[in-house]
């Protein structure tokens, strides 16, 4: 529902507030994180699911980013459709992303709204009610996204051409539609993303001004009273040895986007290098001349469940095969200079500097002027930004794979990334457009 920019520059304000996170797990697989911040007066509440798109079926690459919509509107025990979601934003704020290998719900309340955001989470879970109506109203508005990153001026499609992408990966597509009669999709189809929402597949963050105790009361006779469920079959890897050095494909956008993808090692911590270097990538290849925005694997999710990658959404009048031989050429001197960049790999994923309350009220007032916004929303988007860097420090092992890395050795480091991205390990794609393009 939102779009990933807003999160990047967010993170700029990286920091935490008060002692170190509580973390415990519930008996039906709820992993759970409490962030206590003092005198915040609001709470960041983020539940996040260990699926996205990468587990779309195939023929239908929006899946997973509908099921999202429909969880945020669709009726539950409580609340009729639309409700809930209502009653979210009427009292702060809610709002939601698919990712490649995660879906994240978060929710800006008042310090005495966790009971409602903890309601809410619990009967998505345990009484969702979905039905064609919702899938009508739901898949224009999914569509919709992508219809206007595509007309914007730098195209910030990457995270769509990405769903695309992983068609053509996992599926052989040669062309893929997103933006075409999602209001029709059976309900049977989402199916399989939907069951993926489940209890042990659940991270819950909460952050911000809260009693533990009871927060801990209330997520017990919420979340944790929900039955663990079984776990749905685990996704077929992509087969690199089956993926051509160059694939063609085209979809129902106006924009062309180029892409270089590499398969993921399987150790942890080569992982969380090329995570890191991922973002590297997003910083080194901005001045790609035709690159009008770019997307990595470095910016949302640890590799992994889907490969280390480079997106590039490129102008009308660029040459695609001179944009690919230029990343080509920043992904050879992040190799040669990955050395330089260890330092920015462990930030990434360690816990970052306490802040005192005057540090805090000294960043709520920055972001308050950056984004011209109220000091009581920059204080909701500075907890936002701890919940989700807390999020993504745990899905990436956080300090002990941050200290995994700080003993590897500049040689160590090299040869990680000269094996892993490698010339003869890359894979490219061009997404073209397909004309004229359909519009919702």
């Amino acid at each position: 529902m939102r779009s990933a920019m807003l999160i990047i520059a967010i993170m700029l304000f990286g920091a935490r507030v008060g002692a170190e996170p509580e973390r415990f797990t519930l008996d039906n697989g709820v992993r759970v994180v409490l962030n206590h911040v003092d005198d915040a007066g609001s709470i960041a509440v983020i539940a996040a699911y260990d699926t996205g798109f990468s587990s779309d079926p195939a023929g239908a690459p929006q899946a997973a980013h509908l099921a999202e919509h429909l969880r945020c509107t669709s009726a539950t025990e409580s609340w009729d459709a639309g409700v809930s979601f209502a009653r979210l934003n009427e009292r702060g704020g809610a709002n939601a992303e698919t990712l490649a290998s995660l879906t994240y719900y978060d929710m800006i309340l008042p310090s005495d709204g966790l009971a409602l955001a903890l309601r809410v989470e619990s009967e998505r879970l345990g009484s969702l009610r979905i039905t064609r109506e919702d899938i009508a109203r739901e898949g224009p508005r999914a569509a919709a996204e992508l219809a206007g990153a595509d007309q914007s001026p730098q195209r910030f499609v990457g995270k769509f051409a990405l769903m695309a992408l992983i068609q053509g990966w996992t599926h052989n597509a040669t062309h893929v539609n997103l933006m075409t009669a999602l209001e029709q999709t059976p309900i049977g189809t989402l199916r399989p993303v939907l069951d993926r929402h489940a209890p042990q597949s659940l991270t819950l963050i909460i952050t911000g001004e809260f009693d533990p105790a009871e927060a801990r009361q209330r997520i017990n006779a919420t979340l944790a009273a929900l039955p663990r469920t079984e776990a749905p079959p685990a996704l077929a890897p992509i087969d690199w040895q089956q993926q051509p050095q160059t694939r063609r494909m085209t979809w129902d956008s106006t924009t062309t986007v180029v892409a270089i993808a590499c398969p993921a090692p399987a150790d942890p911590v080569e992982r969380a290098v090329l995570t890191g270097l991922g973002f590297v990538a997003h910083m080194t290849s901005n001045s790609v001349e035709g690159v009008l925005s770019l997307h990595t694997s470095g910016q949302t999710a640890p590799v992994g469940a889907i490969p280390f990658h480079v997106l590039a959404a490129i102008d009308d009048n660029a040459d695609p095969q001179a944009v690919i031989d230029a990343l080509h050429d920043r992904l050879d001197a992040i190799i040669k200079n990955v050395p330089l960049y260890k330092s920015q790999l462990t930030m990434i994923l360690r816990e970052p500097p306490r802040m005192n309350a005057d540090q805090l009220r000294a960043q709520v007032q920055a972001i308050a002027r950056m984004q011209s916004i109220t000091e009581q929303d920059a204080m909701g988007l500075a907890l936002g930004n701890m919940a989700l860097q807390s999020l993504m420090r745990e899905r990436a092992g956080g300090d002990a794979i941050a200290d995994a890395i700080d003993a590897l050795t500049p040689e160590q480091l090299r040869d990680i990334a000269a094996r892993s991205l490698a010339r003869d390990q890359r894979r490219v794609t061009i997404l073209s457009p397909r004309t004229p393009a359909p519009r919702p």
